[in-house]
């Protein structure tokens, strides 16, 4: 039995508005297209899904059995580190660093004492906390951050994390 035509069921333009977006009547039969490719579905879908309140998997606690180990992985399109610390605790923060946005974690998986972003150096521990920015203070008292520039208030955006059956879930904090 051949499969209905498409013509006409779907929006002309790939990038459709959710308005013109009507699921079919016979909808057991296929998925209209712009479920996959309509940016105002794609918006949805990242502030519902990846950053709403649905925790996603990020790794498995066996990829980062010792003090150091650290996974690349991904909530929606979001680059995130997965890593373990001293304390034995499981962290999960942004692969962007505080300054500026750059990727600091370049391998998919390893061991380190902690993360450096190649762009400007400034240094992360195991928690996402900022530990070091280089010339902090200036050269011969010119240039430097800002007499209260804090580490604390400059660390890596962290995610919320829960591990259930060895397995390594992530999400934003929500309200």
């Amino acid at each position: 039995m051949p499969l209905p035509a498409l013509i006409n069921r779907t929006p002309r333009a790939k990038d459709a508005e959710l308005a013109a977006c009507q699921w079919p009547e016979d909808a057991l039969h296929f998925i209209p297209d712009w479920v996959y490719t309509s940016n105002a579905v794609y918006d949805l879908e990242l502030e519902k899904i990846f950053r709403g309140r649905t925790w996603n998997f990020v790794a498995l606690e066996a990829e980062i059995p010792n003090t150091g180990d650290f996974k690349r992985s991904y909530v929606g399109p979001t680059p995130v580190v997965v890593a373990r610390a001293e304390d034995g605790s499981v962290n999960v923060f942004e692969n962007r660093c505080a300054h500026r946005g750059a990727e600091f974690c370049r391998h998919g998986q390893g061991n380190a004492k902690e993360f450096v972003c190649p762009y400007h150096q400034w240094s992360y521990d195991l928690k996402g906390n900022l530990q070091g920015v280089p010339f902090k203070r200036g050269v011969n008292r010119a240039g430097g951050m800002p007499k209260d520039f804090r580490n604390e208030d400059h660390g890596l955006v962290k995610l919320n994390v829960a591990t259930r059956n060895g397995a390594t879930w992530s999400r934003w904090t929500c309200t």
